[in-house]
C-alpha cells in the first residue's frame, strides 16, 4: 500500500501531523460519476484534509472505439453515463481495482447492487488498514443486499455505512461525509 501525503495541523499551542484521506470511488455509472464530481471539488476545497486526484474505478467497455477510462481521462466527462456534466480535472478514471484502492483511504462504494459480491472479492486484501466506506449502492430495504455495508465491514476490515440509513454512523463516516456536502 502507498503511503499518503502529510499535512502539518496547527491545533491550539501544538503541531502535529495529519494524513490527509486519499479518495477512491468504486464505480463510475450515472450516480458514481456524480458523487465523483461533488468530490473532486469538495477535494480541491479542502486541501488540509484531502489530497486533491479522486480515483474513480471504471469498469473498462468501449465507447466510440476508445476505452471509457481514456475517454473521462481526456475529457474530464462520462459520456456514457453522465453526459454533459464535467466531473473535474482532478479526477481519474482506473480501471485497475488494485490501483484504485493502493493507499485509498476513504472508500465511496456505488455501483449496481448486482455486481457487489463479484467486486468485493476484487478488493479482497486490497483495502487499506483503517480506510472509511461508505456505500451508496441503491437498494431496498427489503431487498437482499440491503446489508451490504456489514458484509462489507466483516469482511473487509474497515467500517462502513450507508448513506441513505436513518442512522449514519460519525464513527466510521466523519471525514467521508464532508465529500457529499453540495458547498
Amino acid at each position: 500500500m502507498s503511503s499518503n501525503a502529510s499535512v502539518n495541523v496547527i491545533q491550539g499551542d501544538s503541531m502535529q501531523s495529519e494524513r490527509r484521506e486519499k479518495v477512491a470511488i468504486i464505480g463510475s455509472g450515472n450516480w458514481g460519476s456524480a458523487i465523483a464530481s461533488v468530490a473532486a471539488k469538495n477535494a480541491l476545497a479542502r486541501p488540509q484534509q484531502f489530497q486533491p486526484e479522486i480515483v474513480m474505478w471504471v469498469f473498462e467497455e468501449d465507447y466510440q472505439g476508445k476505452p471509457l477510462s481514456q475517454v473521462i481521462n481526456e475529457t474530464h466527462m462520462n459520456p456514457k453515463y453522465l453526459p454533459d456534466i464535467p466531473l473535474g480535472e482532478n479526477v481519474i478514471a482506473e480501471p485497475d481495482l488494485a490501483k484504485v484502492l493502493d493507499g485509498a483511504t476513504a472508500l465511496v462504494i456505488v455501483f449496481p447492487h448486482q455486481f457487489f459480491h463479484d467486486i468485493l472479492k476484487q478488493m479482497a486484501g486490497k483495502v487499506e488498514k483503517g480506510a472509511k466506506a461508505v456505500s451508496l449502492i441503491k437498494v431496498s430495504f427489503s431487498s437482499p443486499w440491503a446489508s451490504a455495508d456489514v458484509t462489507y465491514s466483516n469482511h473487509r476490515g474497515c467500517g462502513c455505512t450507508r448513506a441513505n440509513d436513518s442512522n449514519i454512523c460519525n464513527d466510521h463516516s466523519r471525514r467521508v461525509r464532508d465529500l457529499l456536502l453540495f458547498a
